[in-house]
């Protein structure tokens, strides 16, 4: 079973190039591979499990073999920088913009404008987010004109102004939580939360300035993302936890967080990716390397989407879209990129003492990897440990003794005790090998067997009767 630690391992090997495992598992979607523009605003997935992606210059889908562009010049509520996009019950795409709200019916693939223009009510602002929630309602959120809701039974509308109906006409973000309850952010005033009973928005007064995101994680904890941190809010003591600040003072800025693994929360911000254990309380924040192939590739984060295969799709400003598979989560890979394993090519793994195992490759020697401490100690003649050749294809421990065999470098028996190299290569004479390239090693209860090369097609064993009986 994969504690929480493990997780928190995995994960923090995706998103950085240090050990344990450098990531070579991030996908980038750019204008190279057909997105016209790189600052990717909001992202989610289509009932038939295509991307579709808001940009700064228009309305992308991505099928995960091509992206296509979605234009249409006569509807005027659809702007060009897409700041929302949600999937509704009829399959259509409700888009949130700088020109106010427009929906893209999938099954036709056709725009059409704003919804919500009936009985004198009307989007002029830009749409921050849109939320479908349980009672069969749409919530839409503007940077002016406060919030919209639309019963989608009777088509009945609300508007929700900064005269009396909720304290701010800019509002950044919307929530429906586990008891059904609506919440929405804003940046001047902070946090508040729908009254049904008198139909309006009470701002909870403790709530910091600054706020942008909201998030309820999978046991009922509330996040708040601010311009300067992570808080967590207890609903019913009304408490405010500050859980970190950005080193330097600098503005954080979090955008949007989800959570992939239970505990797990990922927060998107101007810094970077940062995993934080919700148990633990500990964080990473992970940065682009611009240096190391198929890592991230910006530091500017706008949003964050899990998929339905558990995936993860990072929207950046300058970078385009990073994409994480859920298949890679379940590996870590070491190179010499992110730890000791100086090797390209490795080809044989053996146990070692204490739950370690030996590690050979044909390009570098062998190692020793500490599974502890997560650390690989090499033994290859350029670090003059007396190893006779590098392409190792062999390893057995026997005690304090470690045999290894090589291609074309015969046999080596590490004394652990000493650290002392013997070799022994193929000849004529009294107790030599019949050759000197050993492709495995293997042991029973009193007698430990070599294959050996010869010639293409043949292959011989040579046996040890007792421990080193052979070679004296």
């Amino acid at each position: 079973m994969i504690n929480r630690l493990h997780i928190l391992i995995l994960l923090i090997s995706l998103c950085c190039g240090i050990s344990p495992a450098h990531n070579r598992h991030v996908r980038h979607l750019t204008i190279d591979d057909g997105l016209s523009s790189n600052a990717i605003y909001s992202i989610t997935q289509d009932n038939l499990g295509r991307m579709w992606f808001g940009t700064i210059d228009g309305l992308h889908c991505y099928d995960g073999n091509k992206v296509s562009i979605w234009r249409d010049s006569g509807i005027k509520t659809l702007g060009q920088v897409i700041y929302a996009i949600k999937e509704d019950s009829e399959k259509r795409l409700w888009i949130g913009s700088e020109m106010g709200l427009a929906v893209f019916d999938l099954k036709k693939e056709k725009f059409f404008s704003s919804p919500i223009e009936n009985d004198g009510f009307k989007i002029m602002s830009p749409v921050s987010d849109i939320l479908f929630d349980s009672k069969e309602r749409v919530w839409i959120t503007t940077a002016g004109q406060g919030v919209f809701c639309q019963d989608l039974k009777t088509g009945r509308i609300n508007h929700y102004v900064a005269t009396g109906r909720i304290n701010s006409d800019a509002i950044s973000h919307v929530m429906e939580d586990h008891d059904g309850t609506i919440w929405v952010t804003s940046q001047e005033e902070g946090l508040s939360r729908y009254d049904e009973k008198d139909n309006i928005f009470v701002p909870v007064d403790s709530s910091p300035k600054g706020t942008i995101s909201i998030f309820e994680d999978k046991v009922g904890n509330f996040w708040i993302g601010c311009v300067n941190g992570l808080f967590r809010f207890d609903r019913k003591a009304d408490n405010w936890e500050h859980i970190f600040i950005p080193a330097g003072n600098k503005v954080f800025q979090i955008r949007q967080i989800v959570e992939q693994d239970s505990g797990i929360l990922l927060i998107a911000s101007d810094e970077g990716l940062t995993i934080y254990d919700t148990a633990t309380g500990t964080s990473t924040t992970h940065k682009a390397d611009l240096g190391t192939p198929n890592n991230l590739n910006d530091n500017y984060l706008h949003s964050l989407f899990i998929d339905k295969e558990n995936g993860l799709w990072i929207g950046t400003y300058f970078g385009g879209v990073n994409y994480i598979p859920q298949s890679y989560r379940l590996f870590a890979h070491y190179s010499h990129l992110n730890s000791g394993l100086q090797a390209r090519i490795i080809s044989v793994f053996a146990n070692a003492d204490d739950g370690n195992t030996w590690i050979g490759s044909d390009d570098a020697g062998f190692f020793l990897w500490n599974r502890k401490e997560n650390s690989f100690k090499s033994f290859n003649k350029s670090h003059d440990s007396g190893l006779t050749y590098h392409n190792t294809h062999a390893l057995l421990q026997d005690g304090d003794k470690l045999f290894i065999g090589m291609y074309m470098g015969g046999l080596d028996i590490l004394d652990l005790s000493t650290s002392k190299f013997k070799n022994y290569k193929g000849g004529q004479e009294a107790n030599s090998l019949y050759s000197s390239s050993i492709y495995s090693i293997f042991k029973t209860r009193k007698t430990i067997f070599l294959c050996l090369w010869i010639r293409p097609q043949k292959v011989l064993f040579q046996f040890l009767k007792t421990k080193l009986e052979i070679f004296g």
